[in-house]
């Protein structure tokens, strides 16, 4: 009977276990989500320059928001209605520079489908988490090396041009730093997606910002990261090489009383913010370490504080602003 009892409760822990190590890898094969990318940027550089100002016209009547954000905000050469517009917009489009990244987009992306794979397989996990919400259209564009990915509420746009392999020549021009460069490769792009999308879906309006705030809140779109791409290793999800999230795992719990015995959990110093939460070569005060470990640490509290409360969904997790009572509740103690 003893030993009836036992076997049963080796059962139901067993089986604890696995459901706590599945919780993200979810049935989504009856949810139908098509993402197919709208190449804007080969309209873009499909203008005849000799006729501008209709050129302009009609890509504004085919792109409308997108192509207002585009010029706005990720160019900064204002509108149609500014006096130097078709000359500013006539001078990127001529740039020897832009025209090649462009060339170079077009041959690293010639097929984006593994692209449209990753993203459809993305969303159709937030299709699953949150129903209600809408899927973007997804554009791609060249930015002049500004931005990597750009949202607002019904779309997110991607600059190629950000994502053309570590070795890329114009990286090197520009004076990118090594750690900065490794990041500039098309297999980083559905989770930078994905990381993006989680931040303008779910801003973080914490009213005490300190380190310790910022670290969860980080952590919470790395688990939302992960819970859209689940069968990506850790490593994609927050961009790290294997030997750097080795490092991480062990040592957390060195880490984690560094930052405790010296008091960096709680301080507001920005110095401090970005020592921990931003990127970089490493993260100082840990040899050999990678950037950004107070987000990985982040991410370990978030895990632990869904361990804790097994019935919270994805939606209420990133809903919560009180990142100190996560904290609390995780009963985080690497």
């Amino acid at each position: 009977m003893i030993k009836s009892k036992i076997l049963i409760f080796l059962i139901i822990l067993v089986s604890f276990l696995a459901c706590k190590g599945d919780r993200l890898n979810v049935d989504v094969s009856g949810i139908d989500v098509d993402i197919q990318p709208i190449r804007f940027d080969n309209d873009l550089f499909a203008i005849d320059t000799s006729k501008i100002v209709d050129a302009v016209y009609d890509i504004h009547q085919k792109y409308g928001e997108f192509w207002e954000m585009y010029t706005y905000q990720i160019l900064n050469i204002g509108g149609p209605n500014d006096r130097m517009f078709a000359d500013r917009l006539c001078q990127f489009l001529g740039d020897p520079v832009i025209r090649e990244s462009y060339e170079e987009a077009q041959k690293i992306f010639e097929n984006d489908n593994f692209l449209i794979e990753e993203l459809d397989n993305s969303f159709t996990h937030f299709a699953y988490y949150f129903p209600e919400k809408e899927i973007p259209k997804v554009f791609t564009f060249i930015g002049g090396f500004n931005q990597s990915i750009v949202t607002d509420k019904d779309l997110l746009g991607i600059g190629l041009d950000k994502y053309l392999g570590e070795e890329c020549r114009f990286y090197y021009q520009l004076g990118l730093p090594v750690f900065a460069r490794k990041q500039l490769k098309k297999e980083n792009i559905a989770s930078d997606c994905m990381r993006a999308w989680a931040m303008m879906e779910f801003p973080n309006t914490d009213s005490i910002e300190n380190v310790l705030n910022t670290m969860i809140y980080n952590g919470k779109i790395l688990y939302f990261a992960k819970a859209m791409m689940p069968e990506k290793s850790d490593t994609v999800i927050i961009r790290y090489s294997t030997n750097e999230l080795d490092y991480c795992v062990k040592s957390e719990k060195e880490m984690y009383a560094f930052m405790v015995e010296n008091e960096f959990l709680f301080s507001t110093k920005y110095k401090d913010i970005v020592r921990f939460t931003k990127d970089g070569p490493f993260t100082a005060g840990f040899k050999n370490s990678p950037a950004r470990v107070g987000n990985w640490i982040g991410w370990q509290i978030v895990k632990k504080y869904v361990d804790q409360n097994p019935t919270i969904s994805l939606n209420d997790l990133m809903e919560m602003q009180d990142h100190q009572g996560i904290f609390i509740a995780s009963k985080y103690n690497p």
